[in-house]
């Protein structure tokens, strides 16, 4: 039974009624505000240009006790109906988060403390003991969302909230989208040995690990619990657990949608959102996505931080279909480093030059154990904050630059199961991923043994992706980090994609990267031609077109070019090398033979390989659109931007209305970590 939708996510944003607004909101926690403010907090929050807010509806602050529940009848503060009602007179749509996982920097992450003490509910480590999180201002037990026994509690507190969110919906109601959790991730232990052990997920486990291997229910599948492969078999068993993981938290999200649905509340948007970290397993943004509308990333990050941001906003912008920031720093958690104005403006924009087409942000107004939000807890302005906000909404507006998107050529395609390996093969481990992020590489992260493999393919596909990444990055050749197992439709809306490969590839990333080439894509790959498949089988699917060069692309050493379909298939047979401070003059000659070979361009290429430039051009059209130039550096810059083909080119900034014009070469200044931005005419 299809499910009727009464609100879609398009390109363009949310639509509801025949009225589609950007995704664009603000957090705002209803419970954290005095009654009496909500109201003014309402109209700064219309006031500023901003149609959407989102808020938390935290499970522990309704509960009264098992099976009771307050929505305002003992306290106002907990009235939902009532602030729900006060947003739909201001015209304002709403997200809601129910939960179970809210955190929003509540003691318990808004548990009741009840469901956490139940040694039936809580996850178990790989040593068979209880899962704790240590963080201020009290470490509490870590719920298993393969317990069943969870979701009967859960049961509960989503009986007594439906009826209020289906008198809440649209059209007759501002509640536009809901998510099915926050930062589902085992509470953020995502190391590959640490969560879940729990006997519900073991069972679980043994049906997953005995189906792929061809037996059945009663096998007893051990759950590994270290990185120990001996030989090529071993392999696709370590693959199944990261896969496994990913399942866990997906399956998770799948069934408290079901449980949604079953309570009538339907036909809304829906949406996950990661925590702050890199993209890999076992985080599967397409996975998700396949029940989701959207499975986005937060981000809290200082402006200093911009490589950080640039690579995880390019990996989601490859692997979403709505690139959508659920969380994005605007204020700051008492604990956390401080995220000042300077961090928001730069980073907000930066965000947007990368390609994000939906941000949240959390706070819009203060509340308890938080500050720097344009809006205070009882309602004041904060006047350079909401001065930023109201330009940067109304400038949003008046480009329609959420509307169009990146003008991006190249794909830089790793394979899922090389992430799963890289993963598995995680020495850190129990530290979470995200703790190593940016700090150490894979080389120091990861155990080197080849296990029959002519490469060790867990640091070695790591070593290839990133050479790609920096030495495009210098080139100022826009590209975005995506998935050689998706389908070839989208692919093929890169004109290059550089694929990492060795000596297996999935049969599926085979005939997607084979397509993907023989549709007239250049497909770029090495250092080995693919034999087996993700089981370690046979499997030559990509290989069996590479039978004989047309001619080689380099030389000294041979890169061989194979004319494939209506494309072609370019063969780099050496591991590319890490890049230092200085690129390789091997591989930019390379990249720029492969430029010529596909005709790629760089429009706006600056002068200065330090700065970032990102055009966005509306859908079906390669002129006009919005010109992003991104200065992460701690001081001031002036660039030349070399105009597209000699033409002549109008810029005209979108906030100071400042305006450039000329043929060739325009010269651009920019503060020390600023960003930029510019409509484009001619």
């Amino acid at each position: 039974m299809v499910e009727r939708r009464i609100v879609e996510l398009t390109p363009e944003g949310l639509k509801s009624g025949g009225e589609v607004r950007p995704l664009v909101s603000g957090d705002v926690h209803y419970w954290r505000h005095n009654p009496q403010d909500w109201p003014g907090v309402l109209d700064r929050i219309a006031g500023m240009g901003l149609k959407l807010i989102c808020t938390y509806i935290p499970w522990s602050v309704h509960e009264i006790r098992r099976g009771e529940f307050d929505f305002g009848k003992l306290d106002p503060r907990r009235d939902l109906s009532r602030f729900l009602d006060l947003a739909h007179e201001r015209g304002l749509w709403v997200l809601v988060r129910p939960g179970p996982h809210i955190n929003a920097e509540l003691t318990l992450f808004g548990y009741p403390e009840r469901v956490l003490n139940d040694p039936e509910i809580r996850a178990w480590t790989a040593s068979d003991a209880p899962a704790t999180m240590p963080v201020p201002p009290k470490a509490f037990y870590i719920p298993s969302y393969a317990s069943e026994k969870f979701y009967l509690e859960l049961g509960l507190y989503f009986d007594a909230l439906a009826p209020i969110l289906r008198r809440q919906m649209a059209p007759e109601g501002p509640i536009v989208a809901i998510q099915s959790d926050n930062e589902c991730s085992f509470l953020f232990r995502t190391a590959p040995y640490d969560l879940d052990y729990h006997p519900d997920a073991r069972h679980s486990w043994e049906k997953f690990a005995g189906g792929r291997r061809g037996g059945n229910d009663q096998d007893k599948v051990p759950m590994p619990k270290r990185y120990d492969p001996r030989e090529l078999r071993d392999l696709p068993g370590y693959l199944d657990w990261v896969e496994f993981k990913e399942e866990l938290i997906a399956g998770s999200l799948d069934r408290l949608l079901r449980m949604w649905r079953e309570r009538g509340v339907r036909g809304l948007v829906t949406f996950h959102n990661f925590p702050p970290g890199a993209l890999a397993p076992p985080l599967n943004v397409p996975r998700v996505e396949q029940t989701h509308d959207a499975a986005g990333v937060d981000s809290y990050l200082q402006r200093h931080q911009y490589p950080l941001l640039r690579k995880r906003m390019l990996t989601l912008c490859g692997q979403s279909r709505f690139p959508f920031i659920p969380e994005f720093g605007s204020g700051c958690y008492l604990a956390w480093p401080p995220l000042t104005l300077e961090d928001q403006r730069f980073m907000t924009l930066a965000a947007l030059a990368l390609g994000i087409k939906g941000i949240n942000f959390y706070m819009i107004a203060d509340r308890d154990r938080w500050y720097g939000a344009p809006i205070t807890n009882n309602g004041r302005i904060r006047t350079e904050h909401y001065e930023f906000f109201r330009r940067l909404l109304a400038v949003l507006e008046r480009t329609g630059v959420l509307r169009m998107r990146p003008r991006v050529e190249w794909g830089l395609a790793l394979s899922r199961d090389y992430g799963r390996l890289t993963h598995a093969a995680n020495l850190f481990s129990p530290v979470p991923t995200l703790v190593s992020e940016g700090l150490f590489d894979a080389e120091q992260l990861c155990d080197e043994r080849k296990a029959g493999l002519n490469y060790c393919v867990p640091i070695d596909s790591q070593i290839e992706l990133d050479s790609w990444y920096a030495h495009l990055q210098w080139l100022k050749v826009p590209a975005q980090i995506t998935q050689a197992e998706f389908d070839p439709q989208r692919l093929a809306r890169f004109r290059v994609i550089a694929a990492p490969t060795f000596e297996f590839l999935s049969a599926e990333a085979q005939r997607s990267l084979r397509a993907f080439a023989e549709s007239g894509g250049t497909l770029v790959i090495g250092p080995e031609i693919p034999d087996r498949d993700e089981r370690m089988r046979d499997c030559g699917e990509l290989g069996q077109l590479l039978r004989r060069p047309e001619r080689m692309l380099l030389t000294e050493p041979d890169v061989p070019l194979f004319k494939v379909g209506d494309g072609s298939v370019v063969l780099v047979p050496e591991l590319l090398p890490k890049m230092g401070s200085e690129p390789f003059p091997r591989v930019i000659d390379l990249i720029e033979a492969i430029e010529e070979l596909a005709g790629t361009s760089r429009p706006f290429a600056p002068s200065d390989h330090r700065l970032d430039v990102w055009l966005h051009t509306p859908w079906g059209e390669h002129s006009g659109g919005v010109l992003f130039v991104v200065n992460p550096t701690d001081r001031p810059r002036v660039t030349r931007l070399a105009a597209p083909e000699g033409k002549l080119v109008l810029l005209k900034d979108c906030f100071s209305s400042e305006t450039f014009g000329g043929r060739g070469e325009l010269s651009v200044g920019l503060d020390a970590y600023s960003v930029r931005m510019f409509q484009v005419g001619s």
